[in-house]
């Protein structure tokens, strides 16, 4: 075994760690000057059918906040739609021509595309065109396995039947540091419970804490401190449903669950503390990363972006944060945490390769 020179972590070869490779890379993005992301952006465009390029512009959309609408241009021009996140700051003229291919193609694998493509733009002239295809579908709708208004929450909205549209994502984005000195609890991550679980009596998590009233959290329209507990060795099988209120109380909600071994893995992922950051970051800060806990903004979904459904009003939740399980040295996956703030429940979704 050899050690990471950096974070001490024991690997099985020699060098830095893929985690702390993560973080070097993005201090090298976010101390970028105007003048070298310009000249990135330029290098960009110029060999944007080139997967390493494509990597580039994902580091520039995830830790700066610059305009890339040329990006978007270049992506359009060459045909390429993936990552969608390329075309988050597109053009009205590449908007438009991304609908045209859309309403041409009779290819239901170039309109999944399309789709998800436009969902990143998310204003109301893409509104109107996925209500369209929803209303009256084209040809390309007969294989695809959802409508456009689930498309459409991939960039963090949907629309009802009368047109109107329903945000399902915070544009306001925060990560979250590892601080062994814990000099921030406006949200905290990992603490054991001194409850157990209904279904197979393993220790329950609080796995997120946070505190509606410090000033960077006021985005999620909660004045008060919340409790989202969650049972670790049940969530890889099933979604679970925590009912809060704003005074640190809250209980899981009935569900199956499954057998526990043993609580081990419990005491590790609450062996960490975290801090969260001073200043916002951009709301694809999480985006394509697979080290970090992120509040808000948008996340790297492992396999589809689902927006779980409140089991009391039965409206879809709202994206609410990421905790990578990287980050916490629990399984191989994430768990995605999802907010109805009327009903105040939050429901945790997990996702692995």
């Amino acid at each position: 075994m050899y050690e990471c020179p950096i974070c001490g972590r024991k690997k099985y070869v020699q060098g830095v760690c893929l985690d702390c490779q993560s973080k070097l890379e993005r201090e090298a993005y976010e101390s970028l000057s105007d003048e070298e992301i310009n000249i990135q952006i330029k290098e960009i465009i110029n060999n944007i059918k080139d997967d390493e390029y494509i990597d580039k512009a994902k580091n520039i959309i995830s830790y700066t906040n610059v305009d890339t609408s040329e990006i978007a241009e270049a992506a359009c021009n060459n045909e390429i739609y993936y990552p969608k996140e390329l075309y988050k700051d597109a053009s009205e003229k590449v908007r438009g021509k991304l609908i045209e291919r859309l309403k041409n193609t009779e290819h239901s694998l170039t309109a999944n595309k399309l789709l998800e493509c436009l969902a990143i733009i998310c204003d109301d002239v893409v509104l109107n065109a996925f209500y369209e295809f929803e209303k009256n579908a084209p040809k390309w709708r007969e294989k695809l396995y959802v409508n456009p208004s689930v498309y459409a929450e991939s960039g963090g909205w949907t629309f009802d039947e009368n047109k109107k549209k329903i945000n399902l994502a915070y544009d306001d984005c925060y990560v979250m540091f590892e601080d062994k000195e814990i000099s921030d609890e406006a949200i905290i991550v990992g603490a054991i419970s001194d409850e157990r679980c209904s279904a197979c009596n393993s220790k329950l998590v609080d796995i997120l804490s946070i505190d509606g009233n410090d000033e960077r959290l006021k985005f999620i329209n909660l004045k008060g401190k919340i409790n989202i507990k969650v049972c670790l060795n049940c969530l890889p099988y099933e979604d679970e449903f925590c009912k809060f209120d704003l005074d640190g109380r809250s209980e899981l909600m009935p569900f199956e669950g499954y057998e526990c071994d043993d609580d081990d893995e419990i005491e590790e992922v609450t062996s960490k503390h975290f801090t969260l950051s001073k200043e916002k970051v951009s709301k694809y800060y999480g985006s394509f990363s697979e080290d970090l806990i992120t509040i808000g903004g948008r996340g790297n979904f492992v396999n589809d972006c689902i927006h779980l459904e409140c089991p009391c009003c039965k409206n879809k939740m709202k994206y609410l944060a990421q905790i990578q399980s990287n980050s916490i040295n629990l399984y191989d996956g994430t768990m995605y945490f999802y907010i109805c703030e009327d009903c105040k429940v939050v429901g945790i979704n997990y996702q692995q390769t």
